[in-house]
Order: C-alpha cells, then sequence, then structure tokens
C-alpha cells in the first residue's frame, strides 16, 4: 500500500502561490468595489495581518502589504456615507476604521522594523503604510468637521512616529553610505550606474514613510504638538539645509515634516518653528543650492505660503527677494508637465505674501502699480487645481477679492470676464467632482455671481466667456434665482 503524501509545509511553494494569488485577488476586488467591500474589511484584515509578516516569502509579505490599503480605504469610504446601501449592515460602520487603524499600522510598522529583504520589498511595505495612513487623513465626518475617521492616541501615535523616524534615519544612513561608496569608484560608469540604482530604491523607501508621518501629524492636529517637539523637530531640524545634511531627500524630508507643523499644527508653533525652517526653504527655492531637485524646491515655495499666513514675521526681512523669486518661477512657466504643481505653489505663495486681503507684504512688491502688475500674474494662473489644500485657500481668498470690488476682478470688461471664468471653472471642477473649494465658498461663488449680473460690464464680459463655462454659470444663477423665488417670508 502507498503510504499517503506527507503534509505540506508553510513554506511549500503551492502553498505560497496560494497565499500570494489569494491576497491578489483580495486586492482587486476592494478596488474595484470600493466602499462595498467594506462588509468584508474586516474578516480580510484579519486574514491579511499574518501575511505581512510571514517569514517564509517576500512576495507573499508584499501582497499582503499591498491588499490591506485599498481593504482599508473600503471601511474608511462606507464610515463617512451613512447613506451608503451597505451602511446598515455592517455594524459599528462608522467606528470600523478606528477598530482597524492600529492594529493595521502596527503591523506593518513592526515588519518595516524587521524586514530583512530586497529593497523593493521595502517599498511595498512603507507605501501600504503611508497609503493606509493617508485613507484615514482625507476621510472626515462631514457632521463633525475636521474629524478624521481614525486616528492614534497620543501615546500610540508617538510610538508609531519614533519608529518611522527611526526607520527613515536607517534609510538615511544608507544613501550616506551609498554616495561615500559612489564617490569613491572613479570613473567607472558601470558601477557608478548601480550605486544610483541603489540611491533611487532608498528614495523610494524614504518618501513615503515620510508621507506617514506626515499624515499622522496632520490627523491629530494640535494634539500632535509634544510628538513634533520632542520627536520631530529634533531629528529633522539638523537636516533643514545643506550644512545639517547635503542629501537633498533628507531636506526634503525635514522641509516637507517643518510644512505641515506650520500648516496644521497651531499659530503658536508656526511662530516658533518658522524661523527654523526659513533657512532651509530659502535654500530650496534657490536654483543654486537645491541641486535641481524639483519635489524639495517645491516643498519650499509651499514653505513659504505657509509662513506668509502663520508667521509672516518670520520673512520680513527676506520677503522681497523671495517675492520677486517666486515672481521669477511663475513667469518662466513649466518647462514639462513635472512642474506645473511647482507654479501653482509658487502662484499661491506669492498671493498669500501680496495679494490677497490682509497680505503681509504687498508694499514690498512696490507702488499700486506694482501691486497690480502682481495681481494681475497671480489672477491670470487661477484656478488652482493641483493641490486641493492650496485652492480651497485660494479659492476662498479670491472669493474675498471679487466681494470688496477689487479693480482687477470688477474693474472692467477682461477683468470681470475672468473672474467669473474663475468662478465658472472651479464650478464646473467641484460639479465633475475635483475637490477644488469648501462648500461655503462654492456657496460665496453662486452668490456672487447673481451679484456680478448687475455690473454695467456683464454683457460685454459675457461674450468673452467658453459656451461650457457660461452654461455652469448660467445653471448656478437659476439655482440662486430658483431657490429665492422659493423662499416664503412671513
Amino acid at each position: 500500500m502507498t503510504p499517503p503524501p506527507p503534509p505540506l509545509t508553510p513554506h511549500h511553494p503551492s502553498l505560497l502561490q496560494e497565499k500570494s494569488a489569494a491576497a491578489r485577488a483580495v486586492t482587486e476586488h476592494a478596488c474595484s468595489l470600493g466602499s462595498h467591500f467594506a462588509p468584508f474589511s474586516k474578516i480580510c484584515v484579519t486574514a491579511l495581518l499574518p501575511l505581512v509578516s510571514f517569514q517564509y516569502s517576500a512576495e507573499v509579505r508584499v501582497a499582503g502589504a499591498q491588499a490591506l490599503s485599498p481593504v482599508f480605504d473600503a471601511a474608511c469610504a462606507l464610515a463617512v456615507d451613512p447613506a451608503h446601501v451597505c451602511f446598515a449592515k455592517v455594524p459599528g460602520a462608522a467606528q470600523l476604521p478606528q477598530q482597524l487603524f492600529g492594529s493595521i499600522v502596527n503591523t506593518l510598522v513592526k515588519q518595516l522594523g524587521e524586514e530583512r529583504g530586497e529593497p523593493e520589498t521595502l517599498v511595498e511595505l512603507a507605501t501600504a503604510i503611508s497609503d493606509v495612513t493617508r485613507s484615514a487623513y482625507v476621510h472626515i465626518f462631514e457632521e463633525t468637521a475636521g474629524m478624521h475617521v481614525a486616528k492614534l492616541a497620543l501615546n500610540e501615535g508617538r510610538s508609531l512616529v519614533t519608529k518611522l523616524t527611526g526607520l527613515v534615519g536607517e534609510c538615511l544612513e544608507r544613501r550616506r553610505l551609498l554616495f561615500d561608496g559612489m564617490a569613491n569608484c572613479g570613473d567607472d560608469e558601470d558601477e557608478i550606474a548601480e550605486y544610483e540604482e541603489a540611491l533611487y530604491a532608498e528614495s523610494d523607501i524614504l518618501t513615503p514613510l515620510v508621507d506617514s508621518i506626515g499624515y499622522t501629524l496632520k490627523c491629530a492636529g494640535v494634539g500632535f504638538v509634544p510628538v513634533f517637539d520632542s520627536v520631530l523637530a529634533p531629528t529633522f531640524g539638523k537636516f533643514l539645509t545643506s550644512a545639517g545634511n547635503p542629501d537633498t531627500r533628507a531636506r526634503f524630508a525635514a522641509v516637507c515634516l517643518f510644512d505641515d507643523c506650520i500648516e496644521f499644527l497651531g499659530a503658536e508653533m508656526g511662530s516658533r518653528y518658522a524661523p527654523q525652517l526659513l533657512p532651509g526653504v530659502l535654500e530650496g527655492i534657490n536654483d543654486a543650492t537645491n541641486d535641481d531637485d524639483l519635489e524639495l524646491k517645491q516643498a519650499s515655495v509651499y514653505g513659504v505660503a505657509q509662513i506668509a499666513r502663520v508667521a509672516p514675521g518670520a520673512m520680513q526681512a527676506v520677503a522681497g527677494p523671495v517675492a520677486q523669486q517666486l515672481y521669477e518661477i511663475i513667469t518662466a512657466g513649466p518647462a514639462d508637465e513635472d512642474e506645473v504643481s511647482l507654479i501653482e505653489n509658487a502662484v499661491s505663495a506669492l498671493a498669500a505674501m501680496c495679494v490677497f486681503r490682509g497680505a503681509p507684504f504687498a508694499a514690498c512688491v512696490g507702488g499700486p502699480s506694482e501691486q497690480a502688475a502682481i495681481k494681475e500674474i497671480v489672477l491670470n494662473a487661477f484656478p488652482i487645481t493641483e493641490d486641493e489644500t492650496e485652492a480651497h485657500v485660494c479659492h476662498d481668498r479670491f472669493a474675498d477679492m471679487v466681494e470688496i470690488g477689487d479693480p482687477c476682478c470688477v474693474g472692467g470688461v477682461a477683468e470681470l470676464a475672468r473672474a467669473m471664468k474663475i468662478i465658472g471653472t472651479v464650478l464646473r471642477a467641484c460639479g465633475d467632482g475635483d475637490n477644488l473649494a469648501a462648500p461655503s465658498t462654492i456657496s460665496r461663488f453662486t452668490g456672487l455671481l447673481t451679484k456680478l449680473q448687475s455690473n454695467p460690464n456683464a454683457a460685454a464680459a459675457w461674450g468673452l466667456i467658453e459656451g461650457d463655462v457660461q452654461s455652469v454659470i448660467g445653471r448656478a444663477v437659476q439655482g440662486v434665482q430658483v431657490q429665492g423665488a422659493a423662499t416664503i417670508t412671513p
């Protein structure tokens, strides 16, 4: 009698393939179904977490990590949609992301610390934790502004960020060793290419690690202040300038996190850390000192906008030269698609410095004619479409300009047509699902369009507006009129 075959071991190739295939199938279903997949999120997370730390196969670990992101995102999407057909079918649907979040990020960061596989595995694990923390940040309960569907308690957040910061440090140290090795390889082009490839791989690990810290900071808001003070500022503060670290990716990471501090952690933190951030952004926006790193330059321009809004006093002494650099970035235009976001960030920063109501440095560009010229440059670049956060801020401040009758918005036929086109384009984009303005700004825009109909130049301006934008404006005005007609007063 033939004896039965021995049982398969956990690392048998067929079992490994089954695990990977099952995780990939979950990924495909969660991505395809979105929030409709949420009823299965909890059971899938329970099954996927052991795969992330599965010791016998990096392929299985990667497949498990990749699946966690869309599965968690599905739960987040359902949590903020009580009208969803699946909402009532999932007990505690609104709390589900919070229940899953801690175990997911802790499992991922633990495996990142223990992973000894190929760089590609580290990239996928780091990307997964970035995607999960981003989902927690972008999904907000509508009825409670600023309340994210999931976030960590202070001690848990401190622990996660401390571990992530340690991983960033390890990554930067590996990059330092690679730079040292490349400096000693002479003219051997093949060897230089190998070092450059390894540096790119480490950069691909670094970026999602820093993003994960940033999303954790943004979710926590002012509650994150003690963690920034004790963990991030001492570690990343020394990386802000080339004197602290010549690696531009280290500088980029530091500028990003200090930008987030100024923007999200309150005015007191902004005033405290803006002076420390300023030398970093001055190096970053200067092509002579940014090593042609576009992301560093863009993050530095973004930092200028945050300092101008929150702690303008920190840049009083350099406002004129900074405004000039922003002007040059804008007027040069994008060299390619990669630079479009840089140009828009420069427009937003220059507007914060010199254009919007209460702009702290309007006088630094000269007299009324020079100020008007700067306004023209900024408004000709509107609307903002690449960065939703900046779009919200800029379009709301633009509504202020129209509301007070700024001549650059309503002073003549061309100015009025431009203002109406900006408003109409934003409303059209929002109608198509792009989040370019807050609901309060959209409401202001529709009211302003109605008001602008009585402008003496309205008829002439209307002829300068494209047909599809005319249609959007017409529907918006008609909606306000119908709404007003339906209002019954006592």
